[in-house]
């Protein structure tokens, strides 16, 4: 029988641990319920708390309204990267509709009156962003650091995955901190390949410079991309790694095309006529997608080829499914 990812993901993440579908489920519930409320005095005072579940109004399931400065990041977040376009983008949203998804959080083990968000981080930013200075919280047990870890993958998983970026910055705090012993454990608890694991852990052999500029658009490096970026930088230098990443954030470059250069540089060949071939493939016309308020959420790229490609980043379910079925109609694509 052949194992899925999910599958791992079930075996791996879930096995004797806090049932994350009872929290997706919670995590609906609580949303259904505040949609309904007529409370919008986000940014003027603190609303009165929703609680909901048990009668304690801190009892595992209840909502409330905290103050921002309350809340502590999950230390072991798998999203570790968050551009600040996508943050403008989604505190617009929350300025306008409010924060409809109440985070997942617990009350802190060791401060008194504190919180530790298990899941969230995005909204918490985008929230701070838009002057907003409370958050709803969905009531968790506490969970060790590692269980911190695993929820907030999986729930990031099924929602929006985490970036090859992110992964690589979140599994070496792992390393760090012992949580996990080797690169096998990480494979175990993710479904990912140990291939994978170790070639996303390259990426934090790059400079920081160059992962700064990675975590303005971490979608544009994957994780085969961002391997052959690190092995360019033991070959090249920072400078010349930043050059090469910025051509494959501006020009869609491929992990065929990244090491066909890195290649090249390495034997020394001349790059007058070994390059512009690759450069003159690889050579795109970009085109921004933008949201109502002018952030990036896109680009379409178009070669003298003929090809044509797009990528978008949906903020909401209802909006993607509308955009594809559109392309679909287009296409004369069928599922």
């Amino acid at each position: 029988m052949k194992v899925t990812k999910k599958d791992l993901l079930a075996q791996g993440l879930l096995r004797n641990r806090l049932d994350v579908n009872e929290v997706k489920a919670r995590l609906e519930a609580a949303a259904a319920l505040t949609a309904q409320s007529t409370s919008s005095a986000f940014g003027l005072s603190i609303p009165s708390p929703i609680f909901t579940g048990e009668n304690s109004p801190l009892s595992e399931g209840a909502v409330l309204v905290v103050p921002l400065e309350l809340v502590d990041d999950n230390p072991y977040n798998a999203r570790r990267v968050f551009p600040s376009a996508e943050i403008a983008h989604f505190a617009a949203a929350l300025k306008a509709e409010g924060q409809r998804v109440p985070a997942p959080a617990f009350i802190s083990p060791t401060v008194p009156g504190r919180y530790v968000l298990i899941e969230g981080h995005r909204r918490k930013r985008a929230l701070k962003a838009a002057g907003i200075t409370t958050i709803k919280l969905l009531l968790e047990k506490p969970v060790s650091p590692k269980e911190q870890y695993r929820i907030s993958y999986l729930l990031n998983e099924e929602r929006s995955p985490q970036t090859a970026l992110d992964n690589a910055l979140a599994w070496r705090r792992l390393l760090d901190d012992k949580l996990v012993e080797k690169i096998e454990d990480i494979a175990d608890m993710t479904g990912q390949s140990t291939a994978n694991v170790s070639k996303t852990l390259a990426l934090m052999k790059l400079p920081q410079s160059v992962r700064d500029r990675m975590a303005d658009t971490p979608q544009a490096v994957g994780i085969a991309v961002g391997y052959e970026l690190s092995l360019h930088y033991a070959q090249q230098g920072e400078a010349a790694t930043l050059a090469l990443l910025e051509r494959i954030i501006s020009e869609g470059l491929g992990k065929r095309e990244v090491e066909r250069l890195r290649q090249n540089q390495r034997s020394k060949q001349p790059t007058g006529e070994e390059e512009m071939p690759v450069a003159r493939r690889a050579a795109s016309r970009p085109y921004r997608i933008n949201a109502p308020d002018k952030s990036q959420i896109g680009v379409i790229r178009e070669w003298e080829s003929g090809k044509v490609t797009l990528e978008i980043q949906f903020k909401d379910a209802a909006a993607r499914r509308k955009a594809v079925k559109a392309l679909q109609e287009m296409f004369g694509s069928e599922a």
